[in-house]
């Protein structure tokens, strides 16, 4: 587990070797960081990751023609159609099976590089958050999945860059890759509401009415999707400190959250509507999360979903730091001080989560 505690201060040596008065490269910054975090992924063993072995398997099978799924669970070149022409392409670099792995984390590294270089925030802070909250261990256990999510994060930012044509295609391409990706449609109706504080609240009723009715739309979901059938069949349990620590990161982010635009609202302080979207988007992860946290026969399904709600905090959280610090004298080092609040946070429940949590797997390499 040693080398997930490493990341953090071989990504704090990069920003201060990229980010001084001789050299101020925010490029060269994520380039680094996310070629680092590829490498690190690439040479994984298979039986590092919850799925890795699985994706090296289904290669085989691929390179090979070898179909093996039934009608109930149809083949990944039906249920993920471009992600098999993805497959098949990287076979023709090599048909050794870490090639897969090897593209799918750089890949991932790529996208969400790109994400982070496009935000205007402290990269510095968004690549940290992406470590402590647990994203890059994710990362390496569900890679299709995270593709996918990294590919509706920058749909989402060509959406507030008001190309919405750009937006829908890349949604489609990630719906392609995996189906869960189908949630980022919902990000166009909430990017077009004009937020307020009551409709806000009516939001959060809205979804906590929902949740009561989750098992059905689970079951409705998985008549039209019954390979995911396996997430209600199978339902996770969590116990002790791994329990306990999910709910304490999920209040954590959404108290954090609701202090920040509190601070915005005593401050005076305006938020873009892209800034609010952002944050409403976030917010349906960690709470939609806590309302279902009971019902572990719908938890895993749920999870997979909200994923794609919960990875916008690396965009959210410095967000908000580098706005409400703007109010203070040296906002700079007013910004640091609320993030490294944040950032210890993250790292107990970090801490915690790699020694207890049954989703992140001991590292060893392939070599």
């Amino acid at each position: 587990m040693l080398i997930y505690f490493l990341l953090f201060p071989i990504i704090i040596l990069l920003y201060i070797f990229t980010n001084n008065g001789l050299l101020k490269s925010k490029k060269i910054f994520i380039g680094l960081s996310f070629s680092i975090l590829g490498i690190i992924s690439s040479i994984r063993s298979p039986q590092v990751g919850t799925d890795t072995s699985t994706y090296q398997t289904l290669f085989f099978y691929q390179i090979h023609g070898i179909k093996i799924f039934n009608s109930n669970n149809p083949e990944l070149s039906s249920k993920a159609p471009l992600y098999g022409v993805y497959s098949r392409i990287v076979s023709m670099i090599s048909v050794n099976l870490q090639t897969i792995t090897i593209a799918n984390s750089l890949l991932i590294a790529f996208l969400f590089g790109i994400f982070i270089y496009r935000l205007k925030i402290n990269p510095l802070y968004s690549t940290l958050l992406f470590i402590s909250i647990g994203f890059f261990t994710s990362s390496l256990n569900t890679s299709r999945q995270f593709i996918a999510i990294g590919l509706v994060c920058n749909a989402l930012l060509f959406l507030f860059d008001k190309k919405a044509f750009i937006y829908f295609a890349l949604i489609t391409v990630a719906i392609s890759i995996h189906t869960l990706a189908i949630v980022g449609l919902i990000f166009y109706p909430i990017y077009k509401i004009k937020w307020t504080a009551v409709k806000i609240s009516c939001f959060l009723i809205v979804l906590t009415m929902t949740s009561f009715f989750l098992e059905s739309v689970s079951k409705i979901f998985i008549q039209f999707f019954p390979n995911y059938a396996f997430y209600l069949q199978n339902p996770v349990t969590f116990f002790g400190a791994s329990s306990r620590i999910i709910m304490i990161l999920d209040i954590g982010l959404i108290l954090i959250i609701l202090l920040f635009y509190s601070l915005t609202k005593y401050y005076h302080i305006k938020c873009s509507q892209e800034e609010v979207s952002l944050l409403i988007i976030f917010l349906i992860g960690p709470y939609f999360e806590i309302l279902v946290f009971h019902n572990q026969s719908i938890l895993l399904l749920t999870q997979r979903f909200l994923t794609f709600f919960s990875i916008l905090s690396i965009a959210v959280i410095p967000g908000m730091c580098a706005k409400v610090s703007k109010k203070f004298n040296n906002p700079e080092n007013v910004s640091f001080a609320f993030f490294s609040v944040i950032f210890i946070f993250t790292l107990f429940t970090f801490s915690v989560e790699i020694q207890k949590y049954w989703g992140v797997i001991p590292y060893i390499t392939f070599m």
